[in-house]
């Protein structure tokens, strides 16, 4: 970290911790902020490379499984975006992890869906489903995070734009025709089930046009995974004939969740110590449980350094680059 970035933290009242990730095009710091007596994540972007999509659908999301944004700067050419912290995600809970009780796997599925129900029901449609963009707070919630490809759709979503991870990509995006994003989204969806189930991936090389061909063909071994009905929810997903993929109200509806509890997790998580904001400076009154009432929509900071919504999107912004996933 630079001395002037160091200067900007301070100048904001905010102590660097860590750095939680880095990526081609940003990096994610942990932060305390002295002003809310709270530790958070800031993503840092060039200006360049910022996508206001990422901005205005974590802005206009209000839903416990959506990673809260909570304030934005611009700082020498970059957007710095402060944001929840949370102190895991799927990707390194299914790696690290040896065995997850079959009630537990049914749990985080069921949050998994739940987060991209929350997105779709806003005609959001996230294009970057992957176990990494699915992070884990210290009370062992999902919620989904990284919006950098995203869009938000008034109508019947098309596009032509394929971006994404390619593991993750759906036969008509792989192949490069005209695509709906959100059907997209269960393709991508049942890949990370998938993985959730098998600790590997459906469609798997090294080789790019075998992967291509692989997920054109769409057929996948199903033999390690032993429930019958979550064999049945992954190829609802893993559909090559978009009329026959399911939606994600389907998905939450499917026999696979019934008689079972899917608020229990059965896991424990270690974080680092939080401490409740208390603070005046907020624009919103908070309630008892003000970790879950600080809604992005509500609060944008008072400081000279800080940006309010209207006036960050008075600036002009390329809306043609993206902020990939950093975590």
């Amino acid at each position: 970290m630079q001395s002037n970035e160091l200067d900007f933290f301070e100048k904001n009242d905010m102590l660097f911790l860590s750095t939680i990730a880095k990526g081609g095009y940003g990096v994610v710091y942990y932060i305390h902020s002295k002003q809310y007596d709270y530790n958070f994540a800031l993503k840092k972007i060039p200006e360049d490379m910022f996508n206001e999509s990422e901005f205005e659908c974590l802005k206009s999301i209000d839903d416990p499984h959506i990673v809260r944004l909570y304030k934005i700067f611009r700082y020498d050419q970059h957007v710095y975006m402060m944001m929840e912290f949370c102190s895991s995600d799927l990707n390194r809970l299914i790696t690290k992890t040896e065995k997850i009780s079959p009630g537990a796997l049914k749990s985080y599925i069921h949050e998994v869906i739940l987060a991209v129900k929350a997105c779709h029901d806003r005609n959001v449609a996230h294009s970057d489903i992957k176990p990494s963009n699915f992070l884990i707070d210290e009370h062992g919630r999902v919620k989904i995070c990284d919006f950098g490809l995203s869009h938000m759709y008034k109508e019947r979503p098309t596009s032509l734009n394929w971006n994404g991870t390619r593991l993750y990509m759906a036969p008509e995006i792989i192949s490069h025709k005209k695509f709906n994003p959100i059907i997209a989204d269960i393709w991508a969806l049942g890949v990370t089930i998938y993985f959730m189930a098998t600790k590997t991936y459906p469609f798997l090389s090294t080789d790019i046009q075998q992967l291509i061909k692989k997920i054109n063909c769409s057929f996948y071994d199903d033999s390690k995974i032993d429930d019958p009905q979550l064999k049945d929810l992954i190829s609802l997903c893993l559909q090559k004939d978009i009329t026959k993929r399911a939606t994600v109200d389907e998905l939450l509806n499917h026999k696979f969740f019934l008689n079972s509890n899917t608020v229990d997790h059965g896991c424990t998580f270690t974080s680092r110590s939080h401490s409740v904001i208390n603070s005046k400076n907020f624009i919103f009154k908070p309630t008892k449980d003000k970790r879950r009432h600080m809604y992005s929509d509500q609060f944008v900071c008072r400081n000279s350094s800080g940006v309010h919504i209207s006036e960050f999107y008075s600036k002009n912004h390329s809306t043609e680059t993206f902020a990939p996933a950093l975590l």
